[in-house]
């Protein structure tokens, strides 16, 4: 049984009233629900043929916890390929050699500056990145991607980073500028490579959902 564009259209339809929130999850069980039609239709009957895939598959009632289980299944992947990135760049000798090339001049920089001037230094470098991920965002909106899991993951780790140290930064204020001079020599350089990390999983992201509207010419 071969299926048109607007019977998987309709298989799309169906998935998404069931509780699958997200396009991208939503391609991956049409593409299921297809094969198995295709395999063990005996007749040209399409909602009947569905019906009975969705029964062998175990999708005919609700979908929300499938749509749970999803998004936890890209997460746990966007999460180990953040730490995977994050180790390597350590493990980088180029990269290594950049990171402590900036905390030399950055730890000069607080020996030789005032800490007030010292602390808006730092505050533009904290933010910068974060430009650059708000940038990103807006680009997404007129790229419109949909309601993608990939893009909202590749997004958060984008993010991550920024919203951690963001927590840091507003604490250490209740503590004294030696302290707050220590907190930032440490916390900076770590979260520039965090950034970096978090890029590459929204670059990959991107390339996924690329490659699938792609795929599908959508």
């Amino acid at each position: 049984m071969e299926l048109n564009r607007k019977q998987i259209e309709h298989i799309d339809y169906v998935l998404e009233k069931k509780g699958i929130q997200y396009w991208d999850l939503r391609i991956e069980m049409i593409d299921h629900i297809v094969s198995d039609m295709e395999n063990h239709a005996a007749s040209n009957n399409f909602n009947k043929e569905f019906e009975k895939a969705l029964i062998r598959v175990k999708w005919n009632k609700s979908l929300l916890s499938e749509n749970k289980v999803g998004w936890k299944n890209i997460n746990k992947r966007y999460r180990n390929l953040f730490k995977k990135e994050l180790l390597n760049f350590f493990l980088s000798t180029r990269k290594s050699f950049l990171i402590i090339a900036f905390f030399i001049i950055y730890y000069t920089l607080s020996q030789n500056l005032t800490f007030a001037i010292f602390s808006k230094i730092s505050y533009i470098i904290f933010i910068l990145p974060m430009l650059i991920v708000l940038v990103s965002s807006i680009w997404l909106l007129f790229k419109r991607f949909g309601k993608s899991v990939h893009i909202n993951y590749g997004l958060f780790y984008f993010s991550f980073s920024f919203l951690m140290i963001n927590s840091v930064i507003h604490f250490m204020r209740y503590t004294s500028d030696a302290n707050q001079q220590i907190i930032w020599l440490i916390t900076l350089p770590i979260y520039l490579a965090a950034m970096y990390a978090g890029f590459i999983v929204f670059t990959t992201a991107i390339k996924k959902v690329t490659q699938i509207k792609k795929e599908l010419a959508l």
